[in-house]
């Protein structure tokens, strides 16, 4: 009686082992099944690289503790920095600056309201002028502008860009000769006639019209002008459109924004310039960032997008603190974009510096960025599915799929032995 009391134990806990080994072949099923269906967010501590812009914007570059020498913050681009031109105005105040221009009446004759206004960025000229303070007595020079010479189709006020001669020694729109020569584009022929772009060169009493084509002056347009002691050059948006060979005999010249009949009473529409520079630009320029703070040695890289003409160069320096105060020395500089940072301090700093052999251009830059270490912090592990390598999943679904087959199997034969 014992025995069979005995063996009816036995029994028993087979067929327990044998529904736990069911049982848990079926959870092993369903973990497969999660793990193939549901998709839901997972949640691990990681650390990873984060991208920051650190210039990009007037505002960013124009931080009162950034060190700048001969490189200017212009919002020609919406922002970017490049070494300073003779002459240079983006008009972004309301008032005209009389440390950089003469302005007046462009022809007193004439009447009606002429009238000179800066608003939203935009110099407004109607009857008016701006004439550089800055006399440019070195040749190469340049003259570039992004202005609209008329606002609406055949209503020209006679608008002219580029260099001009002096207005004190005689009347702004016939001054003395001999006083300075003249590199413009004139909408308008010079009897008044048909709305046509025309590029001028003067030098003394020898005058020059060239090339009256049409354009589409009511549209923005970058009006430059290259004037070397051979001949000049005239670009717009970028494109050559003429070139006239003469000999420079007098080279000195004023940067000029010029409109000469105003809209009242007359019908014609203003001059809208967006900004202007002009002269040339110095050899070499820097610029020195403001202390960043990187939240802990978290610095790996930075980067830049630029533009470098030929003759023009950058290159990047940075240096490093762990205070902000106390600095190290600046490292070599590098044209190699990106570069890596190899420094553990909290704090840095870099420093542009820019080059150039022919002044008449400039290297760009139009932003600044980096890369930098986060702190563990929990991410979403399908944030970065992208980039991971997909064969550790697959591997825990055939390990769980196995172990549900083979847990299940022999459950079932011990079930059927029992």
């Amino acid at each position: 009686m014992k025995n069979f009391w005995h063996f009816l134990y036995l029994r028993r806990l087979g067929r327990i082992g044998a529904l736990w080994l069911v049982e848990m072949g079926m959870l092993l099923a369903v973990a497969v099944l999660s793990e193939l269906f549901i998709s839901g967010p997972r949640l691990v501590n990681a650390q990873g690289l984060i991208a920051i812009d650190l210039h990009t914007t007037v505002s960013d570059w124009n931080q009162g503790c950034a060190a700048i020498t001969n490189t200017v913050v212009a919002d020609s681009e919406g922002g970017e920095l490049r070494l300073a031109a003779t002459v240079e105005d983006y008009f972004n105040g309301t008032q005209i600056d009389t440390t950089r221009w003469i302005s007046n009446i462009s022809n007193p004759a004439a009447g009606g309201n002429p009238a000179t206004s800066i608003g939203g960025g935009l110099l407004t000229l109607d009857g008016t002028y701006l004439l550089s303070t800055a006399a440019i007595t070195a040749l190469p020079r340049f003259f570039e502008a992004r202005a609209r010479l008329v606002q609406t189709a055949n209503t020209s006020g006679r608008p002219d860009v580029g260099f001009w001669r002096h207005p004190t020694l005689g009347p702004l729109y016939d001054p003395d000769p001999t006083v300075g020569g003249s590199r413009l584009f004139v909408y308008g022929d010079p009897n008044g006639g048909a709305n046509d772009l025309w590029t001028v060169a003067r030098d003394n009493n020898t005058v020059s019209w060239q090339n009256p084509n049409e354009t589409s002056a009511d549209q923005y347009h970058t009006f430059r002008v290259e004037w070397d002691s051979a001949q000049t050059r005239y670009y717009i948006d970028g494109s050559l459109w003429d070139t006239i060979i003469v000999n420079s005999t007098v080279i000195t010249g004023w940067v000029f924004l010029y409109h000469q009949t105003p809209s009242d009473p007359y019908g014609t529409t203003p001059m809208t310039v967006d900004w202007v520079r002009g002269g040339q630009y110095p050899s070499s320029g820097t610029y020195v960032s403001c202390p960043m703070d990187g939240i802990g040695p978290n610095w790996i890289s930075m980067y830049w997008n630029e533009t470098v003409p030929g003759s023009t160069g950058i290159a990047m320096r940075t240096r490093a603190s762990n205070d902000g105060v106390n600095w190290g020395a600046w490292s070599a500089p590098t044209t190699t974009n990106p570069f890596s940072i190899t420094t553990n301090a909290r704090f840095l700093q870099y420093m542009v510096e820019m080059t150039s052999s022919n002044p008449l251009f400039s290297p760009e830059i139009q932003s600044i960025s980096a890369t930098r270490r986060t702190g563990p912090t929990a991410v979403r592990l399908t944030d970065f599915q992208g980039h991971s390598e997909p064969w550790p999943r697959w591997r825990l679904v055939v390990v769980l799929g196995m172990g549900a087959i083979l847990l299940t199997a022999l459950g079932l034969r011990a079930l059927r032995v029992s």
